[in-house]
Order: structure tokens, then C-alpha cells, then sequence
């Protein structure tokens, strides 16, 4: 390999609470939303798009081989009730549930579709994107995937500012090497069910993914072989 590089994408952090006039969340109102995306209008369902510009090593003929993906966050997942502390709270986001998924493409992702997948036929969150049997997805397209499932701490559940507790954590993607001139990176942040208290506020950290990638050429045939692949999953959308 010629060189190594550490790619990145940064992702804002996300604050919402519970709107009783509405009956959904919204963003926080003292905190901007950043980028952040409703989903269709539902009630809890947000998501933020990013890209990592590969032009340059396109315009130059370069594969990119990642090696990882590294996340660096520097804070926890805090459920807040926001209630004057008179009393002990019990803190209450969809009965302590949220979930987040990551995503680097190497084509774009319809997260709207990804979202109707997701809710389709009574499925929930478990559906078959990364080219898992039920998706119709072609597994090599997505360099990276993540699931995360967090739920509210019931040990610490005096406290005004609840950490939540990350109980499921899944990886998924193919790692493949592209010669594509963008990475698609997308996070995207639901709760199950509406809190059964009209109080409740999630405040989710910034996020970093890091890619330790090493940058090379390669022959000719094999490169172009790559480039067709690239346009025909590109053009399966």
C-alpha cells in the first residue's frame, strides 16, 4: 500500500423532549437541531446525513481499503425528566427504550425507505439491511453498520439526568475496499413507543467515526472490475 490515512465523519449531538401539545418529540427548544431530520413526521424518529469526500483519490485512480471503524463518543445517552427536583424522579423515555443505527455506504441510502422497512408488518427495528436474509440489499454495499439498544437505568433511576444503559451492541457491513468518490454515513435514532410520562428529554452525544484506511493502486483490470461494480450497485437503487 502507498499511503495510510484516517478518514473521518463527525455527527452533531441531539436533544429532544417530549411535547404534551403535540403528543411527540421534537427538538429540544433550547437546542438547535443541528441537522437533524424528522423521519416522515413521526413521532419518535429523527436522522442526520454526512459524507466523506473521496474525490481527490478518485480523480487519481486510488482504492480506499478500510481497515476499522473506530467511534469515539464523549458522553453518555442521558434520559432527563426536566421536573423541579421536589421529589425522586422516575425518569421515562418509552419505558427507558432507544435505539440508533449507524450506517457508511458506499451508495446512498434512502433512510425514509430503511424507516417504513423497519415499522413494515409489525417487524420493529429488526429488518434485513447490510444483505441479511429478509433485505433485498446487496451486502457489499455498506462498508459499516451498527445497532445499538439502550434502555433507562433503574438502578440510578433517582436522578433528575438518568444514564441510559446500552444492552444491545451490533456491528455489521462488508469492509469492502471502493473506489467511490463519496462514503454515504448516516445515524439514525428512534423510540419504541411514546413515554408514559409527558416530560421526558434524551439528550444523545456527538459521535465520531474514525476509518484507519490504507490508500493504493491497483491493476488495471481489477480496478475497472471494481468501478462496474460500484455503478451497477449504485444503479440497483
Amino acid at each position: 500500500m502507498e499511503k495510510e490515512r484516517q478518514l473521518r465523519v463527525e455527527f452533531p449531538h441531539f436533544n429532544v423532549k417530549f411535547d404534551e401539545d403535540e403528543d411527540k418529540y421534537v427538538f429540544h427548544p433550547d437546542d438547535p437541531n443541528k441537522g437533524w431530520v424528522s423521519i416522515l413526521g413521526e413521532p419518535g424518529a429523527f436522522w442526520y446525513e454526512n459524507k466523506i469526500d473521496l474525490s481527490g483519490y478518485s480523480l487519481q485512480e486510488k482504492t480506499i481499503y478500510p481497515r476499522a471503524v473506530i467511534c469515539q463518543e464523549n458522553q453518555g445517552y442521558v434520559n432527563s425528566d426536566e421536573r423541579p427536583p421536589i421529589a425522586p424522579s422516575t425518569t421515562d423515555i418509552a419505558q427507558g427504550t432507544l435505539i440508533a443505527w449507524d450506517f457508511i455506504s458506499s451508495i446512498p441510502i434512502d433512510i425514509e425507505d430503511i424507516w417504513v422497512q423497519a415499522i413494515a408488518g409489525n417487524l420493529g427495528p429488526y429488518f434485513g439491511i447490510g444483505g441479511f436474509l429478509g433485505g433485498s440489499d446487496e451486502w457489499t454495499a455498506l462498508q459499516y453498520g451498527r445497532f445499538r439498544h439502550y434502555i433507562a437505568n433503574q438502578t440510578l433511576s433517582g436522578m433528575s439526568n438518568n444514564p441510559l444503559v446500552c444492552v444491545v451492541d451490533n456491528t455489521f457491513g462488508s469492509m469492502q475496499p471502493t473506489a467511490s468518490d463519496v462514503l454515504y454515513c448516516y445515524r439514525m435514532v428512534m423510540f419504541d413507543a411514546v413515554p408514559t410520562k409527558k416530560n421526558a428529554a434524551v439528550f444523545c452525544p456527538p459521535m465520531r467515526l474514525v476509518i484507519p484506511s490504507d490508500i493504493g493502486t491497483e491493476d488495471d483490470l481489477e480496478y475497472m472490475m471494481r468501478l462496474k461494480r460500484s455503478y451497477e450497485l449504485a444503479n440497483q437503487q
